[in-house]
């Protein structure tokens, strides 16, 4: 009846490529804890499954409800950018890349691959270096 146990075993079972599995282990823990104050990292985790069952938009939809809880949440604006992609929505990709590098200065594309490597490899998205370094990384940003 521990909603954390729940949520984290999500993510080992989407690592697992199990990823169905791993979305009733979600279902589990929000219904659990429907307000719980982690919620935003339980729908990053959720995301994991989605994405593994190539659900795009749907994800998409997952890691915005995460940012809107948690805003300086960078690892779900992260897979959101690669969902966009991955959904053919590379306009979109890019306007939130730049949104990120705005958010977040600090970051380049050798610093969210080292975030996001693991997870990665556990969301199928073996060439997601691939994909973030195919935007563009010369935009000029505002300041924030």
């Amino acid at each position: 009846s521990d909603a954390a146990a729940h949520a984290e075993s999500s993510g080992v079972l989407c690592a697992s490529g199990r990823f169905d599995d791993g979305l009733a282990s979600m279902a589990m823990a929000k219904r659990l804890s429907p307000n719980d104050p982690n919620m935003w990292r339980f729908l990053v985790i959720e995301s994991c499954s989605v994405v593994g069952l190539q659900r795009y938009d749907e994800a998409i939809h997952v890691l915005r409800r995460s940012q809107e809880l948690r805003p300086a949440n960078s690892l779900a604006a992260v897979y959101e950018i690669l969902a966009l992609v991955n959904s053919g929505q590379r306009g979109e990709a890019q306007e939130r890349l730049n949104a990120l590098r705005v958010q977040f200065p600090e970051a380049t594309l050798e610093s969210l691959e080292q975030a996001i490597k693991n997870i990665a490899m556990a969301m199928n998205l073996d060439d997601f270096a691939d994909i973030l370094a195919s935007l563009d990384w010369d935009v000029e940003l505002p300041e924030p």
